[in-house]
This record gives structure tokens, sequence and C-alpha cells, in this order.
């Protein structure tokens, strides 16, 4: 007699029927997950009333033919996806206000928009001196400023 190798006696409960619907249990894990996720997206960005003002806003302008079908479709897709990246910093939400009402083009938008960035991590004091060694800003100036900084 020969065990292991007959059917339900060790060996062929490998990968050819228990293995096979672990693996299958797993994807519709890993499936049921990623839905999940992203319907999780899909409605805090559906809701979040900002960006909700800020939609209204360029459905408006398009609606009384101020902007083109395809001005609105860029200005719309660039607001939904840059709107979360930034969404809390009152400098980008501000150039998005003037974004929505067309008061910036895409242009200037994406170079104010790198501008913010770049200075992100930077202090005031470090933008101060940055101006003042640019030449923006006066001595006198300069040292008015920095004393109110700090």
């Amino acid at each position: 007699m020969r065990y292991g190798f007959e059917l339900n006696r060790g060996y062929s409960m490998g990968w050819s029927s228990g293995g096979s619907m672990i693996i299958f249990f797993i994807l519709l894990i890993l499936t049921v997950v990623v839905f999940f996720g992203l319907m999780n997206e899909l409605a805090r960005k559906s809701n979040h009333p900002e960006l909700n003002r800020l939609s209204k806003i360029l459905k408006e302008k398009y609606a009384r033919h101020e902007i083109s079908a395809d001005e609105y479709q860029e200005r719309s897709m660039i607001l939904e996806d840059e709107y979360w990246l930034d969404s809390n910093n009152p400098r980008m939400i501000s150039l998005q206000e003037q974004y929505a009402k067309c008061e910036v083009d895409s242009r200037e938008y994406v170079k104010r928009r790198k501008e913010i960035k770049e200075n992100r991590y930077q202090s005031a004091l470090d933008i101060l001196r940055e101006r003042y060694a640019k030449g923006e800003i006066s001595a006198e100036e300069f040292q008015k400023r920095k004393t109110d900084i700090q």
C-alpha cells in the first residue's frame, strides 16, 4: 500500500485543491479592501465643502459661457487633482479660488503653485532674508519686519 499518493491521503491536498482556494480567498479579500478604499476616496472628494464651492464657481462660469468646455474640463480636473495636495495651506486655497474664478490662467497657476510649494518649508525669517538679499526690500524695512516676526 502506498500512502500519500491516493486521493485525500496527504499529498493530493496541496495546491491542486486546498491551496488554490486559499489564493482565491486572499485575492477576494484584497479586491474588497481595494474597492472600499476607492469608494471611500470618492466619497471624501465629493463631500468636501471647499472643493464643492470651487467646483460650483467653475460651473457657473461655464454656464454663463465665460469659459469654453475644454477650459472647464481642464480647470476642474486640475482643481480636483491638486486640491488634496495642499488643502490646508491658506495660500494654496486662495490661489485655487482665483483659478476657479478664472482670474489666473493655467500657466500662471502652475507657476504660483510651484512658488508656494518651494516656500512651504521656509520660515518667515528665511523668506525675509531672501527678499532682502534679492534687493526687494530695503535694510530699514528688513529690520522693521525682522523685529515684527521675532
